[in-house]
């Protein structure tokens, strides 16, 4: 996890749009565009990984938005979820 005070992930529908909420211990839940462009970068590298299972993944600019602290852990879930899904990442 990028921030482990994270607990949860939740897509809620309002009036006919759905939005992603982000629960947190110390903030309770937000909608994800609380959020800074690091987190929405991450959570798009999560959903293209999720969708490209068994197939590949193209990625320009991996580390765009991405803080320098976070950028380990982020590619090695990368890492991980692309092997987990068998999904051959080109970034």
């Amino acid at each position: 996890a990028l921030d482990s005070n994270v607990t949860a992930l939740e897509v809620v529908a309002i009036s006919k749009r759905s939005q992603i909420y982000i629960g947190s211990r110390v903030s309770g839940m937000l909608p994800f565009t609380c959020y800074g462009d690091g987190v929405r970068r991450a959570l798009l590298l999560a959903a293209s990984v999720e969708a490209a299972t068994d197939d590949i993944l193209l990625i320009d600019d991996v580390e765009s938005a991405l803080h320098f602290a976070a950028m380990r852990r982020t590619f090695d879930w990368l890492r991980e979820a692309a092997r987990d899904r068998n999904v051959q990442v080109f970034a």
